[in-house]
Order: C-alpha cells, then structure tokens, then sequence
C-alpha cells in the first residue's frame, strides 16, 4: 500500500513539474529544436460493456449489451505534430460482474492521421501493469488496443473511441480479464 501511495504521489507529481517546466522559454526553444511538439494530455473515459445473460426460460429474448463498470484513465507523453504521442498513463478499471477494481500503469503509443478537413482517426496501444485493489498481491500484464475517429481544435481534440483490454492475472477461475468497452478520449495540446 505504501508503494502505491508513493507511485499516485510522484504521478501527480508529474502533471507540475510538467506543467512548470513548459513555461520556460529555454526549454520550448529546445522542444522546437527537436522537432518535438510541447507535451500533450490525455483523459480517457469508457464503459465496458458484457452481454446479458440468457434467461433459460425465454429463449426467444434478445441478448443486449449491458455496462459492467467504469474507466478512468489519464496521462502525459511528447506529441509530434499532433499525429503520433508516447506517454505514460495510470487511472483505475472497475468491473462490478468480477467486483474488481485495478490500478494499471502503462506506456501509451499513439498515431492519429488526419482523414478528413476536420477529422482524425485515433489508433492507440497500451502495454503495462495492472494491480488489483483489495485481492491481496494480485498484479499481471495490462495490454490495450483502442480505436476512435474524432475532431480536430488546435488545443483540445476529442474521439469516440473502441477499445479492447487485457489484465492477465487470474480471478474466479479465469487465466485473464478480457473487456470490450465504448467511451471517449481527449487530447489537450
């Protein structure tokens, strides 16, 4: 517990030394020098989603996707040109049918192409850690896949997003938790 508590503290951390380090002149000189586009940020929100159960007594009812929980993730990393990111990201997963909640940390590759005047496509992979709350020393791989298509703003771009994610680490008889989830994500510049 204490080695979360110091993880959450140096990751907010983080957000103001980042913050404080881009208002120096020097340092957006430098930035530019590299071709390196300022840092960004990044929110994502999503609901997974799991199909209902059939009901062994009317077989002719349709099965409906239902939520299963909430995400919340966020993070930082260096952008080029608003078309490719790496950042480092952390937030909490949350499935209420496996009653589990979990902590991941991970590295974020992004590659957003323009397709339209105003529009983009969001292609995104995540790979990294996870640790579930409450289940002892329960930790595994966290990987991600997640596509979306979105808008384009000079400061702030957003996206419909799809994603597929991963925690291997076993829970009620599974080798892995595997999550199909719909959500939106931001990108501030």
């Amino acid at each position: 517990m204490k080695k979360l508590r110091l993880f959450l503290f140096l990751f907010l951390l983080s957000f103001g030394l980042q913050v404080c380090s881009q208002t120096s002149s020097d340092s957006l000189l430098l930035t530019k020098k590299r071709f390196v586009k300022s840092s960004y940020r990044q929110l994502d929100i999503s609901v997974p989603l799991v199909f209902d159960p059939v009901d062994p007594e009317n077989e002719d009812a349709g099965r409906a996707l239902l939520p299963a929980g909430f995400n919340a993730l966020a993070g930082f990393g260096y952008d080029y040109k608003n078309i490719a990111g790496l950042g480092f990201h952390s937030g909490f997963l949350t499935r209420w049918d496996e009653k589990l909640v979990a902590i991941p940390v991970f590295l974020n590759l992004r590659v957003s192409p323009k397709i339209g005047e105003n529009t983009f496509l969001s292609l995104q992979t995540s790979y990294g850690k996870t640790f579930a709350l409450g289940r002892g020393g329960l930790s595994g791989t966290y990987k991600r896949i997640n596509i979306g298509v979105g808008g384009l703003d000079e400061i702030i771009q957003g996206a419909i997003v799809i994603e597929y994610s991963q925690m291997d680490f076993p829970i009620h008889q599974r080798k892995r938790i595997e999550t199909f989830a719909v959500g939106f994500t931001l990108f501030f510049f």
